[in-house]
């Protein structure tokens, strides 16, 4: 048969699975720094191939996050790898013997709930993700992964609060100070 390149055809654009968050965060700088104080991993913001918005390197034990996209977008990647390196990390993941789909599902569910306690709406593109990579699971086996989903979810969303609020405390000592 014909085999066509997708810049070879015509006609209205594929519709996308996903939707990136384009926002602009109030404190963005502030979420990300209190992100990576309680990431396990270092994350780091550069270029990254392919399609992927980012990526956790199980070797080198780091996070990559695509410098180039919206900061909404940014922190929705970043909790997304930072998930991927509490669970799935092979020394001492949380969650090791997960399957590839099941370490999506998970982190991208995390990213979702973490993203939604910070007030940001990703449900365009995490519902997409996470039907994409769940797919071929039956409910009850999704449903065992909650646990683990809402337990890891909360440890980084008490981490976050922790930070930031020791952000607002060193700001007003420093505003104090100035008086």
């Amino acid at each position: 048969g014909y085999v066509f390149a997708y810049e070879d055809t015509t006609g209205k654009p594929l519709p996308s699975i996903v939707s990136i968050v384009d926002k602009e965060v109030d404190n963005f700088n502030s979420v990300m720094n209190a992100l990576q104080k309680v990431s396990p991993a270092p994350i780091r913001f550069d270029s990254v191939d392919g399609g992927a918005n980012g990526y956790y390197d199980l070797v080198n034990r780091e996070i990559v996050v695509k410098d180039t996209l919206p900061q909404a977008q940014k922190i929705k990647t970043a909790v997304h790898e930072v998930a991927h390196s509490i669970l799935h990390d092979k020394i001492d993941g949380l969650d090791q013997e997960a399957t590839k789909n099941e370490m999506e599902v998970e982190a991208e569910s995390v990213s979702f709930c973490v993203a939604a306690w910070l007030g940001l709406d990703t449900s365009e593109y995490s519902f997409g993700y996470i039907s994409g990579w769940s797919a071929s699971k039956e409910l009850v086996e999704l449903q065992r992964k909650m646990e683990v989903i809402r337990s890891t979810a909360n440890m980084i969303i008490t981490g976050i609060d922790g930070e930031l609020m020791q952000q607002q405390i060193v700001q007003e000592e420093e505003i104090e100070e100035e008086r």
